[in-house]
């Protein structure tokens, strides 16, 4: 899934003009983030489904209809401005 987007950022750093320490500082600093996505997302999702779970829980299903209302309203403002 990362393949692709790993190479391309290798390349893009590479066709860069960077001297040699920037660019491994560049590097290190991509594949940390990508690590930590790897990382986190589980550990996010995992923590999600606790509180979901939990008795007094503050997900209900009125606030996570509002959640994705407000999600789609975000992302149809980014995609609006975009254009």
């Amino acid at each position: 899934m990362f393949n692709k987007a790993i190479v391309a950022i290798d390349k893009v750093i590479d066709e860069s003009g960077w001297d040699e320490p920037q660019k491994a500082y560049a590097s290190s600093m991509i594949n940390a983030m990508i690590f930590s996505l790897i990382l986190f997302i589980p550990v996010f999702l995992v923590l999600l489904a606790v509180n979901i779970s939990s008795d007094e829980s503050i997900f209900t299903v009125q606030n996570l209809l509002r959640l994705v209302f407000a999600i789609i309203v975000l992302d149809a403002m980014r995609n609006n401005g975009s254009k």
